[in-house]
């Protein structure tokens, strides 16, 4: 008997032997594994499991069951008119179930399948009008959507455009625009190809790059963007340079240049420089050769294009040590972009220091004079001069001066020259301390000690006018034990030692002595700190100390055409803690310019080393340099871009050379396109050379050779596959008439796939999609599977090959009734793959026992074990007639009875322990006292009496019904039916008994008191089987008395009952 039994739902995951692969939505796409069958069968217990519903459109149309690990089997691919199916979606999963990836189950759970769908229309683009025409470029969307026709690019030369795409191939539907909506169907669009030319654009100096416009021969010429120009207002384009203004929105019969034509701005920035002649230089130098360092800048404004020059208060800056150079300081012509720079040269001036040393005559005592004076020295009288004085007291006139007989003297005297603020280092020059250094050649002054030509405060050494640019002084003997120590500040703040000089006691001037350090503490004779300044003088008497500041001077980083920064820097302070600065990239720069570093001179001619560089005893200017990066060119053999290119550095702003670039060859060897011969390109056979292109993305755009470069560039060589390829379809395992396409292809282009509307499945299969099997003939294998109404990718002559699935399959539960069970076998059907079943009882399965057994459960063929009616399994189907099939069990009942037996009282205790065993058909009959048997099944049965089974019968008494009991020991796999209890009875005896009883007695004298006399005595039984047990007594047996008499007790028969 067969029942039918079906389920809306699953529960788990199905091991397929066929294993499916979805790729994107796109697509759809699904890839054939190898076999991942596995072992199907009743599971128990019953494994998590995930249950998935495939419904389309609402309908549902298969469920799957699978347990963790096991894959879902792919259902048949649907079909809807003018959709393209992208995959099953479970609830909000945003991606379609991958059909080749094990699902993972933790827990039960219930999913809903559903197919979607894509409207979709194709719009395929034709590379041209002819019979050869092709498919070149493959577009979709739904009803109502607009596609872009501005954007398919055909393979055409540098000067021809499309002019229209039309809806027939011969031209008179069209054209459709730069979009195409589209309908209800797919739509073929045919190109108008027509010969154009180009419109040049040339924006003057710094003005913005304009590309070259090609204008087709339909089409008109559009204005670009509006130009830009730093300092300028753009006013029109035009066809001669400053011209009138070209007008746009005509066409083009040949090739055009506009020019831009500007109006100069009244308010452009310019920046004036003031410079110093460097420290460092040659004090010969000739105008050529001299250096300068930044001293100020300001910034004006003028025209854009008029010329500035220095005015005369520029000439005239009071610089002191400087003059104005004017030959060098020469007028500019003002740029737009606010980077020009008027340079004003001021050059060092030449000092002099005249020494002059006179040795005397070797004069004796008499030839000298000696006056008396005080501090003030004493003019000396004709005929002598000063030589030298002695302290003699602390009066008012405590000094004797010594004068000697003025003799003609013999002059070794000589000349220092340098430049303003040059040490006397720099000039090979040493400070001559071996003499005495005075104003005058008879005294006056001291001029202790110079280290730089710097004579500002120094009036007392020459003319009032002069004495900036030339001193005199005269060696004399040097006298005294004072000293006059100079201390320099170090770059750390303490000071260091610079020189000593001895001199003698007196008033010393101070003046600047160091270059880039000022005169500014003193302290006399060990005494306190004072400040003081250049021109400012002190007394002292052994010692004078004196420390001179480190001067601090500007760093000026200036950025194209303006000052980005200053940093105030102590003189002789290196410079590396600076060269981390990177300043904004200034407005009006290409966004291509980068930062290349900083530099001495607006000229970029030498960069600036901040490792090395020091701050000098000046005011400094660095320039930042912008320029356009080194662009590259990458320029490829082949069309693919594969292999190693051709790199070439190229020129920021200029064109490629077309004689530059790799020779062009067919694969015969013709010269195609002359270029450079250590490069060849060979466009192979069957493929047309269109030129060289760059590449959006999977479009080649030919290239302009008049082109500026502003940026690096990837050039291929762009030749097409011209051949006509096609599409083939082929039935696979199935029958019936594949379909035909008979569209031909570009090579890049896609074709739509098409429904297997006429093809028959194989036998028990289903349609899961197409699979490219051949290119060009070649066999193939991506594993992809492609839907109906989706598209592929045309690398050749294509063969699709309809792919094939096993259909879901079901499976089936018998019941059979087994040995010992009556009734047929009970089939359960049509139930899922993992589905769950609940055991049913033998009685729902119309099978009974044999008498004498007992259900046990039922054996799972699959793992041999036995469950009960009620428990829950797990199905599945492979070899499901030999492993889905549950046998019922029986056992025997084992039964045993006791025997039944009867006696007649004899006194005696009786007992009938003989049993008779059933066990199934078996019947064992036990001889009386045997309570161990072995059944057919060498299994053992132990029988222990009980109760009178045990300790037998003995009086009526002991009588009752089934009272033969017993135990029974045997394995627990023995069913054990109702065993049936003997009886055991003893039948009384009718014989009379007579039983003699005698009263106790007693004899006492007499005392006045109560005696008394108890009990009786059996003297006699008449039947030995009868005892004093066997009756009982009820009466009195006592007597009392006073008296002197006879007391009877006077028992009597009725106060005894028989109790046998």
């Amino acid at each position: 008997m067969q029942k039918s039994k079906t389920k809306l739902f699953l529960v788990a995951l199905l091991l397929l032997s066929l294993m499916v692969q979805m790729t994107p939505p796109a697509v759809f796409a699904v890839d054939i594994k190898g076999d991942q069958s596995s072992i199907m069968k009743i599971i128990s217990p019953p494994e998590d499991t995930h249950t998935y519903n495939f419904y389309v459109d609402g309908e549902l149309i298969q469920t799957q069951i699978v347990k963790n690990g096991e894959f879902l089997l792919q259902p048949e691919a649907p079909e809807k008119a003018d959709h393209k199916f992208i995959g099953w979606y479970v609830d909000d999963n945003p991606n379609p179930i991958d059909f080749s990836q094990a699902v993972t189950v933790t827990s039960t759970e219930e999913f809903d399948a559903v197919a979607k769908f894509e409207k979709v229309y194709y719009v395929f683009f034709m590379d041209g009008v002819g019979d050869d025409a092709r498919v070149f470029k493959t577009k979709e969307g739904t009803s109502g959507t607009s596609v872009s026709t501005t954007d398919v690019i055909l393979p055409l030369g540098s000067t021809q455009a499309v002019t229209g795409w039309y809806k027939d191939q011969g031209l008179n539907d069209g054209p459709v625009g730069s979009s195409y909506t589209i309908g209800n169907a797919n739509q073929t669009l045919w190109p108008k190809i027509e010969d154009g030319h180009y419109l040049y654009f040339v924006s003057g100096e710094n003005g913005t790059y304009i590309e070259p416009q090609f204008v087709s021969p339909t089409g008109t010429t559009q204005a670009p963007p509006p130009p830009t120009r730093p300092g300028y207002t753009f006013k029109h384009w035009s066809e001669t340079q400053g011209g009138a203004a070209y007008t746009f929105g005509q066409p083009l019969a040949a090739n055009l240049t506009l020019y831009a034509v500007w109006t100069a701005k009244s308010n452009t920035n310019y920046t004036v420089v003031f410079w110093k002649q460097s420290v460092n230089d040659n004090k010969n130098a000739t105008n050529d050769e001299k250096t300068y360092d930044f001293a100020e800048s300001e910034v004006r404004m003028a025209a854009s294009g008029a010329t500035v020059s220095p005015t005369t208060a520029d000439g005239n800056k009071n610089y002191q040590g400087f003059h104005y150079n004017a030959a060098k300081s020469v007028a500019v012509t003002v740029e737009g972009d606010g980077t020009t720079i008027l340079n004003v040269y001021y050059d060092r001036n030449l000092l002099t220091i005249d020494f002059r040393v006179d040795v005397p005559a070797d004069l004796g005592f008499p030839d000298v004079k000696i006056e008396q004076a005080g501090s003030q020295q004493p003019p000396a009288p004709d005929g002598y001069q000063y030589w030298g004085r002695k302290r003699i007291g602390w009066t008012s006139q405590y000094n004797y001066y010594y004068l000697r007989n003025n003799i003609i003297p013999t002059s070794n005297g000589f000349k220092y020259t340098g430049l303003y603020g040059q040490t006397l280092a720099q000039n090979d020059y040493t400070w001559h301390d071996e003499y005495k250094w005075t104003s005058s050649s008879s005294g006056g002054n001291t001029l202790t000690f110079l280290d730089s030509f710097i004579f500002d405060n120094l009036p007392a050494y020459g003319s009032p006018t002069t004495y900036t640019t030339y001193i005199t002084v005269y060696g004399k003997n040097p006298t005294g034990n004072a000293q006059i120590i100079h201390y320099k500040e170090a770059l750390d703040g303490t000071w260091v030692e610079a020189n000593t000089t001895k001199t003698n006691s007196g008033t010393f001037n101070f003046s600047n002595k160091y270059t880039g350090f000022t005169v500014a503490y003193y302290r006399a004779d060990n005494g306190s700190w004072k400040a003081t300044s250049p021109g400012s003088s002190a007394s002292y008497s052994s010692k004078l100390e004196v420390r001179h500041t480190r001067n601090s001077y500007n760093l000026t980083f200036y950025n194209y055409n303006a000052v980005a920064k200053v940093e105030e820097l102590k003189f002789e302070a290196p410079l590396s803690g600076q060269s981390g600065y990177v300043p904004s990239k200034p407005a009006g720069l290409p966004d291509e310019y980068v930062f290349q570093g900083w530099y001495k001179d607006n000229a970029y001619s030498e960069p600036f080393n901040f490792a090395t560089e020091t701050m000098p005893s000046n005011n400094l200017m660095i320039y930042a340099k912008w320029a356009p990066p080194v662009v590259a060119g990458t320029i490829y053999l082949n069309t693919e871009g594969t292999g190693i290119p051709v790199e070439k550095t190229l020129t920021y702003g200029q064109s490629i050379d077309p004689d530059d670039m790799p020779t062009v060859k067919d694969h015969q060897g013709n010269i195609l396109s002359q270029g450079d011969d250590n490069y060849i390109v060979t466009v192979p056979e069957n493929h047309e050379w269109i030129g060289w292109s760059t590449k959006d993305g999977d479009d080649y755009i030919t290239f302009n050779f008049d082109t500026l470069i502003l940026s690096n560039i990837v050039l291929y060589p762009y030749y097409v596959d011209n051949s006509q390829l096609t599409v083939t379809y082929n039935a696979g395992e199935g029958s019936g008439t594949p379909p035909i396409d008979g569209n031909k292809y570009a090579k890049g282009s896609y074709a739509e796939v098409m429904s297997p509307t006429g093809l028959t499945p194989p036998t028990d299969k289903v349609f899961l999609g197409w699979k490219i099997t051949k290119v060009n003939g070649t066999t193939v294998d991506n594993g992809t599977i492609y839907q109906p109404v989706s598209k592929i990718l045309i690398t050749g002559h294509m063969t699709l090959t309809a792919q094939w699935g096993p259909v879901k399959g079901e499976t089936f539960v018998t019941y059979k009734p087994g040995t010992n069970g009556i009734g047929d076998d009970y089939t359960i059907s049509q139930l899922l793959i993992n589905e769950r079943i609940t055991l049913l009882k033998p009685e729902e399965c119309n099978i009974t026992p044999k008498p004498g057994y007992k259900f046990t459960g039922w054996l799972n063929a699959t793992d041999n074990k036995i469950y009960q009616p009620g428990t829950e399994l797990m199905v599945d189907d492979d070899s499901q007639g030999e492993k889905n099939i549950l046998t019922a069990q029986w056992a025997p009942i084992l039964t045993v009875t006791s025997g039944t037996n009867s006696w007649t009282y004899d006194g005696d205790s009786h007992t009938y322990q003989q049993y008779t065993l059933v066990y199934g058909v078996a019947t064992i009959t036990g001889d009386e006292g045997q309570t161990s048997f072995t059944l057919p099944d060498n299994k053992t049965v132990t029988i222990t009496p009980t109760g009178a089974g045990l300790d037998g019968v003995k009086t009526v008494s002991d009588n009752s019904p089934n009272n033969n009991t017993f135990t029974v020991e045997v394995d627990a796999s023995v069913p054990q039916g109702d065993h049936v209890f003997g009886s055991l009875t003893i039948t009384a005896l009718t014989d009379k008994v007579t039983v003699t009883i005698t009263e106790n007695s007693g004899d006492y004298t007499y005392d006045g008191a109560v005696k008394t006399v108890t009990g009786y005595t059996v003297t006699s039984i008449s039947n030995p089987l009868y005892t004093e047990n066997d009756f009982s007594f009820n009466g009195t047996a006592s007597v009392s008395g006073k008296n002197a008499g006879t007391y009877n007790m006077e028992l009597k028969p009725e106060d005894f009952t028989n109790n046998n």
